[in-house]
């Protein structure tokens, strides 16, 4: 974690930018997307929940781009959330099978926000 916390403003506006981006593409029509079932099933062992629906975007962290597709945006219980992609449930040594991007900012609203929850 030490190597990425020198990085925490490129990440932040990475995440940002990211965050507009779902938004903006959750607002839009579902373009000649594949067929996604969301929910929770079983994948080699593990348990994945999957998210469906025109959200998507791009991070940038440590010098590598990250594309994520296939997600949701909404606001519950104060949280403004984003979730992209299939994430693996399970303990440790679980390895995820899917890329997955999980941000949760509270309050949910613009601007600035420190302290947040991103997975």
């Amino acid at each position: 974690m030490s190597g990425v916390r020198g990085r925490w403003p490129v990440l932040f506006v990475a995440l940002v930018a990211l965050t507009f981006a779902a938004n903006v593409a959750a607002s839009g029509a579902d373009r000649g997307r594949v067929a996604c079932t969301p929910g929770v099933r079983s994948v080699g062992g593990a348990t994945v929940r999957t998210f469906c629906g025109p959200a998507r975007g791009v991070a940038h962290a440590e010098g590598k781009t990250f594309h994520f597709s296939g997600g949701m945006c909404l606001v519950s219980r104060g949280y403004f959330t984003v979730n992209i992609g299939s994430i693996t449930i399970g303990g440790q040594g679980v390895k995820p099978k899917f890329l997955y991007l999980g941000i949760d900012v509270r309050p949910a609203r613009d601007g600035v926000h420190a302290n947040q929850i991103v997975s």
